[in-house]
């Protein structure tokens, strides 16, 4: 047991040292209370961590101190039989100080103690000589040296750091494989450009993490891992001749129900579950074009009908944060690959929130973009070609963070296939680079629609901190909007009718039948957006355009309305009703401990879906259950950056991704 002199004269070093190694041998951050000079921190065998990383320097012995000082049943043997030398300024002894037992290093004022055995580890390495412990049989494999840090007032224990979901400051990356797996696209892609990785390296190390982590996620459904390695390869050759494209020999994957030639599309339905893409969507033929590497295909659920991820031809996705939780939907198999640092960057769809709801349930960045901002063609079971009648549906980037989200939209934007000849799509600036020059509205409660309190409280939080910063910051939405009711039913009706627009007669009827069976505004709503023929259509999109109107005038005075992206957290799997029965219009969720109607959970999202208003997810925190929270910011038609930049700079102040736990 170490002496109390020991004791304060360690805990007065860890106090003036800001960084140190934690129990794996990786790095944990203290609070100093002064930071000793760079030369000191070295001289006491803690080198910065860039350095540290680059030359993976082994201690020499005398560096194991602290560790005996503070003994550990996990604390394994520091290097026996290296030939490090310590420094000369570091062996250098006061005659005074080496009298009482001590080395004083020249310059500092802190003292460390060194007992017989140091002196003795000190001598051996003077020698030459390699050190050997009696009856320990010699091992010369060099390990990086494992200290043990005591608990000590206002710093919590490596492991501690590491458990709980609740820690606000972020960890330092870990860089296994030669870059750290949850470093952001443009990160990567600057790896690649400095030539500190390959493209093929990229690869194998997201491979080796699916093969890791898909079994108990099943995120990754379709892999394509083989045609991704000639891809991979390909991108370093045009690397070596000097060739640039924007998303050159980055990994990514794309929505199961988007089309990827020679890869399945079946969106969970076993009928179609042999069926096999001939072309490329639009947005994927882009992302090729720009050089990403597509290697595999994420989860969805049937249909795309539901926000869990879960269908007979694939199975069950599971949430990285709680694996009793759904990902989301109906992009859930890529929230999920991307909060567990499978994939750095997905495209998805979203006409019910699939883009945005996965990414709050999951803590990463979605975007749902402007309406024409990007194809929305090439998504099965729609026919390959451009729709006009699909409104309100799009595709859009999800990654893990604000930044990637805006370099996927320059790669994917611009018009449909056959438009594309002779129109150019020029989306504008941000409107602000400062975060204090957003004018941010706050949607206000909508009282017929629940809203969890921990979301309320954090919308609440980032309001005021919004405020804080100098934003102009109050409660407003667009005069059209009203109380949303005409609007919420509106949308309803026209989802309807796309939604069961290709579903089988027999199908459609025996839904009708169903809504019909609860009678209340949201039923009647679907029943008319199923059985109305077509004139009435054109009657419901001149009404969006009158909404459209609406929010024109809106963001003339704003720049983003602030809002919830769905009413609740991410929540428990459980069986889904088929839309054909009674119980599919029943199923409730457990809203602030009461049960709320499920279909409910689309208000949030069609606040901006109905006008095709654009909206970027984005994470703010965690619940006391340590599950994700986010909010949306809607931004202004074709405005794509604003409500994007908006999500970036507020990220730099409330934290943005965090990786879950046990997925280092």
């Amino acid at each position: 047991m170490a002496s109390s002199a020991e004791f304060t004269t360690a805990a007065r070093w860890l106090a003036t040292s800001p960084i140190a190694l934690n129990g794996r041998g990786g790095w944990c951050t203290l609070t100093p209370l002064a930071r000793a000079p760079l030369a000191g921190r070295a001289r006491h065998g803690m080198g910065l961590q860039s350095s540290y990383r680059r030359s993976r320097r082994p201690l020499h012995r005398g560096e194991e101190r602290l560790g005996r000082i503070f003994p550990s049943p996990l604390r394994r043997p520091v290097h026996r039989g290296l030939r490090h030398r310590p420094s000369r300024r570091a062996r250098r002894v006061r005659p005074a100080d080496e009298a009482a037992g001590g080395v004083r290093p020249a310059g500092e004022e802190s003292r460390r103690v060194v007992s017989a055995r140091d002196r003795e580890a000190a001598s051996i390495a003077r020698s030459g000589k390699r050190a050997r412990r009696p009856g320990v049989r010699r091992n010369t494999a060099r390990r990086p040296a494992v200290l043990a840090i005591p608990a000590i007032a206002g710093c919590r224990p490596p492991a501690q750091a590491r458990s709980s979901r609740a820690s606000t400051t972020p960890r330092r990356p870990r860089m296994t494989d030669r870059i750290d797996p949850f470093a952001t696209a443009v990160d990567m892609l600057a790896a690649l450009d400095r030539r500190d990785v390959s493209a093929v390296e990229l690869l194998d190390i997201h491979r080796r993490r699916i093969e890791r982590h898909n079994p108990t996620l099943n995120a990754i459904v379709e892999p394509d891992f083989d045609r991704a390695r000639r891809d991979a390869e390909a991108a370093d050759a045009r690397r070596a001749r000097g060739e640039r494209a924007p998303l050159l020999g980055l990994p990514m994957t794309l929505k199961e129900s988007i089309n990827v030639r020679g890869l399945r599309t079946t969106c969970g339905m076993p009928a179609w579950k042999d069926y096999r893409s001939e072309h490329d969507a639009p947005i994927a033929a882009r992302v090729k074009a720009a050089g990403a590497v597509v290697m595999a295909k994420t989860n969805v659920p049937q249909m795309l009908a539901d926000w869990q991820s879960a269908n007979p031809v694939h199975g069950r996705t599971c949430n990285p944060w709680n694996l009793a939780c759904t990902p989301g939907g109906s992009t859930g198999g890529g929230s999920a690959a991307l909060a567990a640092g499978l994939t750095p960057l997905e495209f998805g769809s979203d006409i019910g929130g699939s883009i945005r709801v996965p990414a709050v349930f999951c803590g990463i960045y979605g975007h749902r973009p402007s309406e024409t901002a990007m194809p929305r063609s090439g998504q099965f079971p729609y026919p390959p070609m451009p729709n006009p009648a699909v409104v309100m549906g799009v595709q859009g980037p999800m990654a893990r963070s604000a930044e990637d989200l805006a370099l996927a939209l320059d790669v994917a934007a611009g018009p449909e296939v056959g438009e594309d000849v002779a129109w150019r799509l020029a989306l504008p600036a941000a409107r602000h680079e400062r975060l204090a020059d957003f004018r941010v509205a706050i949607l206000p409660p909508v009282d017929w629609v629940p809203l969890d309190a921990e979301i309320a409280a954090s919308l609440d939080v980032v309001a005021s901190r919004l405020a804080a910063l100098g934003c102009r910051v109050k409660a407003a939405q667009p005069d059209t909007l009203g109380d949303h009711r005409k609007h919420y039913a509106l949308y309803l009706t026209l989802l309807a009718a796309v939604v069961w627009s290709r579903a089988p007669a027999d199908l459609r009827r025996a839904r009708v039948e169903v809504l019909g069976t609860r009678d209340d505004e949201w039923s009647r709503a679907q029943r008319t957006g199923i059985e109305s023929p077509a004139p009435d259509l054109f009657g419901w999109i001149a009404q969006r355009e009158a909404y459209r109107a609406g929010w024109r005038a809106f963001f003339r005075e704003w720049d983003v309305l602030l809002a919830p992206a769905y009413f609740a957290p991410a929540y428990p799997h459980h069986e889904v009703p088929w839309p054909g029965t009674p119980e599919s219009i029943r199923r409730t969720l457990d809203v602030n401990g009461r049960p709320v109607l499920h279909e409910l959970g689309l208000f949030y999202p069609s606040v901006a879906t109905l006008a095709g208003q654009p909206a970027t997810a984005f994470p703010v925190g965690l619940t006391r259950g340590g599950l994700p929270i986010g909010l949306q910011a809607i931004g202004p038609y074709l405005e794509d950056r604003t409500p994007l930049r908006f999500a970036a700079l507020l990220s730099r102040e409330i934290g943005g991704f965090r990786r879950p736990p046990g997925y280092e």
